[in-house]
């Protein structure tokens, strides 16, 4: 799964960071554009994964819970 992750993830933390110039057309002006992954829905062993906990060596998931 980390194979698949790091590339997107770089190319994520590059759009975070630095953002990419992009072109209005409507306005034509340029406009700096950045990005960032808000939410992902995981099952338990890819969720340790993208925490970094690995092999069994995994310690409290933490969830936040909203109430209305």
């Amino acid at each position: 799964m980390d194979v698949f992750l790091v590339p997107f993830m770089e190319e994520m933390k590059m759009l975070w960071i630095q953002g990419v110039q992009m072109l209005d057309k409507y306005r034509k002006d340029s406009l700096m554009l950045r990005a960032i992954v808000f939410v992902t829905i995981n099952n338990y062993p890819a969720l340790y994964t993208l925490l970094g906990q690995f092999k069994g060596k995994v310690g409290c998931v933490v969830t936040t819970k909203f109430y209305p």
